[in-house]
């Protein structure tokens, strides 16, 4: 197993297989755990090559891998699991790096400062995590600082044309948040030696398929097994090539499970827009009751709830339809959910605020004139749609309250009872065995289990959607986010170091689908405010004289103005920083020379060996002293 660990900086600090032999040259961890001490009252510091995470990560390697040469046990844990000759596996929290994780990360203000020390205890892909959620809390604070004004004016004056310029800004914001986070993200991935990270997937543990003999990569099975007697043929195959057998699961069947997971969700989708339909239905007969004054309320708070709700079992539904489709590789597994997720979540949580937005007033519920909905009264009116503009932010603020309320109660009441409430429940054990020391394993074996960040992703992605596709209608969304992001700051790490069992680390070098999603949001925000402002709001209207073919134009010109913006943003702000580029490519620079001057006898050892080593350091001080590798350049310059 060849993990590569970064050089000194007098070496060019590139990351290069570690050779034991050569163990000065690298870059120790600096990572100081009293669990390394030799013997008790040893007082003597151990330099770890390796942080936290790889070392949990080459352990669980030689546990499980089937392909590291023979030197590994390979053992099936998942096999086991289900058969129950085990209960669990996990690796262990190590109590000194999670107790500084606790004083420097959680208990600190600047928690940004922390995103090493995150990565080198739980991976990059916890890491990449956690630098989104504290990357959006800045661009939230942004978004927070105009929105408050704006809901002010809004109050005081009614509504104005600084509604339109938030819809605008709320558009153009959007897009600078994606480039700068490409920025942000390309910028961890070199420093964490992501950047050209290709992951060659291990066959996830639950994988079902028969044993063949040959390999998948890249979703292509290479099979290596002869037919009939053409052994002489294939002889290729038995002289040179180790074959070794693998699950095979038929690509075909795979797609058409697939495909036939869309009826369940296509159903599933029928029933959510009807149970929306009878919400609205009984906030009618609310309004048509005692407590008229207090139906839109009460019907915004059962809609929150309701959604909630209909998230948590369509959750379950969509693990249960992904297991059944059988992925290979956790990749693959982890888009395909997220895939389900999304689309079902992107109609549970926006149908009734669309509905709100542009069909409401003038609407006969279930086709009967008796459950005809209206505006209530004063309520902003524009004749070219049915859309109630005052009552969408009500709906909006019930939607990020209660899911923000919801968020903290599944994060941390819930797993903490759900881990311990054998013990709450424990009566008939003695006082003696309840607070009896246990061995840290067994400890920990009765934390939760980590479920990954598949779901935390979604919470934050459906709130991003709040926020940009209907922040003009309620200009304070972007603080109840930042709100809630500032709470997840402090309630997620909690949870993993001392609710959870520890992931295993898991390499990132981006937020996979979801930055897809969040570019669709995005371009559905533009689209949205744009008619809100046409069609729902009545500003456009009035000032046009009630033309309709006039506002239509002013929405399609405002609405291709915005997307012009968000291209122009996308091609001046480049991905990647000055500063990374430069780096980059200086050390690409210094491995091209130490490869072209090694003889072909050492670039076998080119990595590790001394006198590569040696001409690494003179080229690198000389890449410091007579190269051009640090002049000055725009911070934003256009793409080439």
């Amino acid at each position: 197993m060849a993990y590569e660990v970064k050089l000194k900086e007098e070496f060019g600090s590139s990351f290069v297989p570690f050779d034991v032999s050569q163990k000065e040259c690298f870059e120790p961890s600096n990572e100081f755990s009293e669990e390394w001490k030799l013997e008790e009252g040893d007082d003597r510091i151990i330099k770890n090559i390796f942080w936290s995470s790889e070392r949990q990560s080459i352990i669980y390697r030689l546990i499980v891998d089937e392909n590291t040469a023979g030197n590994s046990a390979d053992i099936d844990l998942e096999t086991l699991l289900e058969k129950g000759i085990i209960e669990k596996y996990f690796p262990i929290h190590t109590p000194t790096s999670k107790k500084k994780l606790l004083n420097g990360w959680v208990k600190s203000i600047r928690t940004w400062r922390s995103i090493d020390r995150v990565k080198n205890y739980f991976g990059e892909e916890v890491a990449l995590f956690f630098s989104y959620l504290e990357f959006s809390t800045m661009f939230y604070l942004i978004a927070t600082v105009l929105g408050i004004p704006m809901f002010a004016l809004w109050k005081v004056y009614g509504s104005g044309w600084y509604i339109t310029v938030y819809s605008i800004f709320l558009a153009i914001w959007s897009s600078i948040f994606l480039n700068f986070w490409k920025r942000r993200q390309s910028s961890l991935n070199f420093r964490w030696n992501m950047t050209n990270w290709i992951s060659r997937e291990p066959t996830r543990p639950s994988f079902v398929g028969k044993e063949r003999k040959g390999f998948e990569q890249n979703g292509i099975w290479i099979s290596l097994e002869s037919e009939g007697n053409q052994d002489e043929k294939l002889g290729w195959q038995n002289n040179f090539i180790s074959v070794s057998s693998n699950k095979y699961f038929s690509p075909a069947i795979r797609k058409f499970r697939m495909v036939l997971s869309i009826i369940p969700m296509a159903i599933i989708g029928l029933i959510v827009v009807m149970i929306t339909m009878a919400i609205l239905s009984f906030r009618l007969w609310l309004q048509n009751q005692s407590v008229r004054n207090y139906g839109t309320y009460i019907g915004a708070a059962v809609n929150s709830v309701t959604i909630i709700i209909l998230n948590t079992i369509y959750d379950k539904i969509a693990v249960a339809l992904t297991n059944w489709e059988n992925h290979r590789t956790q990749s693959h597994y982890d888009n395909w959910l997220v895939i389900k997720l999304f689309l079902f979540q992107f109609v549970n949580s926006y149908t009734s605020l669309f509905y709100i937005a542009f069909f409401k007033n003038g609407t006969e519920l279930w086709g009967s004139d008796q459950l005809q909905d209206r505006c209530q009264e004063g309520s902003a009116l524009n004749p070219l749609s049915g859309g109630c503009f005052n009552e969408l932010y009500i709906q909006l603020a019930f939607f990020l309250g209660i899911s923000t309320a919801a968020n903290q109660f599944s994060n941390t009441f819930l797993p903490w009872f759900l881990a311990n409430w054998k013990r709450i429940l424990c009566f008939c054990c003695t006082w003696e065995n309840r607070n009896k020391e246990l061995p840290i394993w067994e400890e920990e074996s009765h934390l939760a289990p980590d479920e990954g960040d598949i779901f935390k992703y979604n919470q934050l992605i459906i709130q991003f959607g709040y926020v940009v596709i209907f922040g003009a209608a309620f200009p304070l969304a972007p603080l109840i986010a930042l709100f809630n992001n500032l709470i997840n700051l402090k309630v997620y790490p909690l949870q993993m170091l001392l609710l959870n069992n520890r992931p295993n680390r898991r390499g990132a070098n981006d937020i996979g689908v979801w930055y897809w999603i969040l570019e669709f949001l995005g371009i559905v925000a533009v689209i949205t405010n744009c008619a809100l402002l046409g069609f729902t709001h009545p500003i456009i209207y009035d000032y046009v004289g009630g033309n309709a073919f006039k506002v239509l134009g002013i929405i399609v010109i405002m609405e291709h103005i915005i997307i012009l913006i968000k291209i122009l943003v996308e091609m001046w702000i480049p991905d990647t920083p000055h500063k990374i580029r430069v780096e980059a490519i200086k050390q690409d620079w210094i491995e091209r020379n130490v490869f072209d001057r090694m003889d072909a006898e050492n670039r076998k050892k080119l990595t590790t060996n001394r006198e590569a080593l040696n001409m690494r350091k003179q080229l690198n001080d000389k890449a410091n002293e007579r190269m051009s590798f640090k002049q000055e350049s725009p911070r934003l310059e256009p793409r080439m």
